[in-house]
C-alpha cells in the first residue's frame, strides 16, 4: 500500500500528460485542417458568384470557420502575398489562430494559442478582398 501511495502521483502525472498531449494534438490537427481547407477554397475562388469582394471574403471565411468542429475563439486572416498580383499563379496566405483549451489546467506550459499559416498558389483569378485583417469566426 505504501509503495502504491508513493507511485500513484507519478502515474497520475504521466496519465494526465498523455491525455493533455492527445487533446492538444487533436486541436492542432483541427487548426491545420481548417487552414488547408481554407487555402484550397481561396485558391479556387470558391463561390465566385458574389457581387462584391467583401461578400466573397465573408463566404470564404465562413466556410473556413464551418470546418472547425468547436466554437472556441478563432480568427482567420486571408491575404495575398503580393497584393498587386491577383491572377492565377500568384500566391496567397491563410492564417488560422485558435485559443488552446486544456482539459485539466494541470500543465500551464502548454501553448495558449494554436495557429497554422498556409501559403498557397492561386488557381483562378481572385475576386475576394485581401485588404481586410484577421476576422473572428461567427
Amino acid at each position: 500500500m505504501v509503495e502504491f501511495a508513493l507511485i500513484l502521483p507519478a502515474l497520475l502525472i504521466i496519465l494526465m500528460g498523455i491525455v493533455e498531449f492527445g487533446w492538444a494534438f487533436t486541436q492542432t490537427m483541427e487548426v491545420r485542417h481548417a487552414a488547408r481547407e481554407g487555402a484550397r477554397i481561396a485558391a479556387v475562388n470558391y463561390d465566385g458568384v458574389n457581387t462584391t469582394a467583401a461578400d466573397q471574403t465573408t463566404v470564404i471565411r465562413t466556410e473556413i470557420c464551418r470546418r472547425m468542429t468547436s466554437d472556441d475563439p478563432t480568427t482567420v486572416n486571408l491575404t495575398l502575398v503580393n497584393p498587386a498580383l491577383s491572377h492565377a499563379g500568384a500566391y496567397g496566405r491563410v492564417v488560422v489562430v485558435r485559443s488552446h483549451q486544456t482539459l485539466s489546467n494541470f500543465f500551464p506550459w502548454f501553448p495558449s494559442s494554436l495557429s497554422s499559416d498556409i501559403e498557397f498558389r492561386i488557381e483562378r483569378p481572385v475576386t475576394w478582398s485581401h485588404t481586410v485583417g484577421p476576422v473572428g469566426c461567427p
